[in-house]
């Protein structure tokens, strides 16, 4: 279950289903993700990039390509959280990074002011408009 602690009315359904949950259940509070709002711009972003044909490393590359190449870019700018291990199981090149999921709302608010910097660095033309994200295929 999760309560996000708006005020104390859901605070004390919090309190609650943790008096009702039987032991060994683990308990976590954490910063709040992204979003609703902050996933469409975001998606209306890489689409955007995708239907530019803006060439990276020589090719195109579709808006889950986009997603992941700024992301790397964003976590290794501004928080170190990139690492570059080398040579992956099959010969690849490795980066690991967490992905969207995990940022906070503060964090998935930089990720967006990065991309349209990059936008509109690149004169990459943008409307905002609500596109629904892809289907997560894991």
């Amino acid at each position: 279950m999760t309560f996000p602690l708006r005020d104390e009315r859901v605070r004390g359904f919090a309190v609650e289903a943790v008096k009702r949950a039987p032991l060994g259940k683990v308990v976590t509070i954490q910063e709040p993700t992204r979003t609703p709002e902050q996933n469409r711009l975001l998606w209306s972003l890489l689409q955007a990039v995708e239907h530019s044909q803006f060439e990276f490393c020589g090719r195109t590359w579709t808006a889950e390509d986009w997603k992941d190449i700024f992301l790397s870019a964003y976590l290794s700018e501004k928080h170190k959280e990139t690492r570059f291990v080398g040579e992956g199981l099959a010969g690849e090149f490795l980066v690991l990074h967490p992905g969207t999921s995990r940022l906070s709302v503060a964090q998935f608010s930089e990720l967006t002011s990065f991309i349209l910097a990059f936008v509109d660095q690149n004169g990459i033309e943008w409307k905002e408009r609500p596109p629904e994200p892809p289907e997560d295929p894991r």
